[in-house]
């Protein structure tokens, strides 16, 4: 048998190193199980890197919300700035609040090893952005907690109106984010798209339902002012021009003013403004 020369000797470790980040990865991906969490732990044991490949797999933990998992490598040297801290992001867009918490809770233990995202965490507005592009709100929810802006989050408030995550939006409107943010893009975002419980719950904030601005029918791809009936019509969204007519019904009564929001356009069935008039 030949003898193995320091060069074959360092290969080998290189290639038994590599393999077991590798497995380390590759568990991490899975979804989280009590199995997998003892692999994890004999992957590290035999000397397995929590650090390789940029912290893949501080990342891969986070993405699927495995909080014992993030616990394990932390305990074992993994450090949450690898890889830029995209554990901490992938965690929100996926709506891992448990793992998003314990991220959290890391940098925050230790603001002057961390301080620059500290300083760049301070609103929390790339971790919101995410929580609501997925739609999250228990995360969005957390976010706010821990002192994230509402009212500088009018961006992903209008992408999670558009996508219809009603949830979200009303946690963003409780917590401060004005209801007519960006010349009423929120109601406009969820009536071009046909977000129909969006809708429902910017109108009981207090939306407004009368003309919107230039701004906001440009970026709909329209020349003149409209109102959000006006585009639910021309989108053939029958149901939110429904509950429009019934929140102005409604706003008429308890004012007892004449709020108009250009009903001309289209006459709705008294049975459908009912209807909508119990979501109100």
């Amino acid at each position: 048998m030949p003898r193995l020369t320091k060069i074959d000797e360092r290969y080998n470790s290189e290639q038994v190193q590599l393999a077991l980040d590798s497995m380390l990865i590759a568990v991490a991906m899975k979804k989280p199980n009590t199995k997998d969490l003892a692999e994890i732990a004999s992957l590290l044991d035999s000397g397995a890197d929590p650090n390789a490949i940029g912290g893949d797999a501080l990342q891969h933990l986070g993405a699927k919300g495995n909080a014992e998992g993030i616990e394990l490598l932390l305990s074992r040297g993994a450090r949450v700035e690898e890889s830029n801290y995209k554990s901490l992001f992938w965690a929100a867009y996926m709506g891992r609040t448990a793992a998003l918490a314990r991220l959290l809770d890391v940098i925050a233990s230790a603001p002057r090893k961390h301080g620059a995202m500290t300083d760049f965490l301070a609103y929390h507005l790339e971790l919101l952005t995410g929580a609501c592009e997925g739609g999250h709100d228990d995360t969005v929810r957390h976010l706010l907690a821990r002192g994230a802006s509402a009212e500088k989050a009018a961006s992903a408030a209008i992408d999670a109106a558009g996508r219809g995550h009603a949830a979200v939006v009303d946690s963003l409107l409780r917590a401060g984010m004005p209801v007519d943010v960006d010349d009423n893009a929120l109601l406009m975002s969820a009536t071009f798209r046909g977000a129909a419980d969006v809708v429902v719950v910017v109108l009981r904030h207090g939306g407004t339902l009368g003309p919107l601005g230039v701004w906001t029918n440009r970026k709909l791809g329209y020349n003149s002012n409209y109102t959000a009936r006006e585009v639910a019509h021309l989108r053939g969204h029958v149901d939110i021009v429904a509950t429009i007519d019934a929140a102005v019904a409604m706003r008429n009564l308890r004012d007892g003013s004449r709020h108009e929001a250009r009903c001309d356009v289209m006459s709705t069935p008294r049975a459908s403004v009912s209807t909508a008039a119990g979501r109100l």
